[in-house]
């Protein structure tokens, strides 16, 4: 990659901040705009040739920077925007390409050069173009998230060097060049698209940015019903005051008597215990005024029945 290096000289009208390049054989001025005071949209300076005609391929409103669709030959010969709408800041859906067509000729072959996942938006570029017709080489992205504000890293996330041009020897050396450049969005804003010149090639671009519409959190649907508290009977009601029950019943909080009542109302069950047969014995005994009646007794008894 070549060495990078850009010289931007603001000037301040009103609301309006105008960046200008120095060094252009013809300045061109490029509008920083302010909308309100919420909203501000800044087109970066063009690195590359002065070759070819002026586009501008913007995001929809609401969405966002992702990468490019390029074709790549020796050179890049045509640029597209790739876009996407954030869903949180380091969310986004699925990028697309907007239906602008191509900037740029039809040579070379189709690559997509986007952001990773981790920081899906372009917050930066770092831009080479070299020939005898300049055009551009070199695209280095530089990403981030969806949030206020932001730096970004030290080295770009996602590369594309086209093969390096060898014109500079020989006759056409003299008439070849080479230049770079590299920008990033102001710290509150991100990507929002890119502008530049193109012909047969790419000749050169830069970025448009913007502050972002920041996505909100997700918001809850529907009332969730308060769960139902269980608890014991205080013992402070009147109800459970002079109940045992009160101590050990958990009830719907509030409406101790209903869980009281509950088990007060619940009808008795006679028992069918069934005595030991030993206890019949003892009856059929004392019936008869047998002498063994009061030993069969005891052991009806003693095995828990009654004689």
């Amino acid at each position: 990659m070549h060495s990078i290096g850009l010289s931007v000289r603001m000037r301040t009208n009103g609301a309006a901040c105008r960046l200008v390049r120095r060094g252009a054989a013809a300045a061109t001025l490029l509008a920083m705009l302010w909308v309100g005071s919420a909203s501000a949209e800044a087109y970066l300076p063009i690195i590359g040739g002065n070759g070819g005609g002026q586009f501008v391929g913007r995001c929809p409103a609401g969405q966002l920077l992702a990468g490019f669709e390029l074709r790549v030959g020796d050179d890049v010969d045509a640029i597209r925007p790739l876009c996407v709408t954030p869903i949180q800041p380091g969310e986004v859906s699925a990028a697309k390409a907007v239906n602008q067509g191509w900037y740029g000729g039809s040579g070379g072959g189709v690559q997509q050069l986007l952001c990773p996942s981790r920081t899906p938006v372009v917050i930066g570029v770092d831009v080479a173009a070299e020939g005898v017709t300049m055009v551009v080489n070199n695209i280095h992205l530089f990403c981030g998230q969806v949030v206020a504000a932001q730096m970004a890293d030290a080295y770009p996330s996602a590369i594309l060097d086209a093969p390096n041009y060898n014109g500079t020897r020989g006759f056409l050396g003299k008439f070849s060049g080479a230049t770079s450049g590299s920008q990033r969005c102001p710290g509150d804003q991100i990507a929002v698209g890119v502008h530049g010149r193109y012909g047969v090639w790419l000749d050169a671009m830069g970025l448009i940015c913007d502050v972002p519409g920041l996505p909100k959190p997700p918001v809850a649907l529907g009332k969730v019903k308060k769960p139902i508290a269980l608890g014991r009977v205080k013992t402070s009601h009147k109800a459970a005051m002079n109940d045992p029950v009160s101590s050990i019943l958990p009830v719907q909080a509030g409406h101790p008597d209903r869980a009281i009542d509950a088990v007060r109302n619940v009808p008795t069950v006679p028992s069918t215990r069934v005595d030991p047969p030993i206890c019949a014995s003892a009856r059929q005994a004392r019936a008869r005024n047998s002498p063994a009646t009061a030993s069969l007794e005891a052991q009806c008894r003693a095995a828990g029945g009654t004689p």
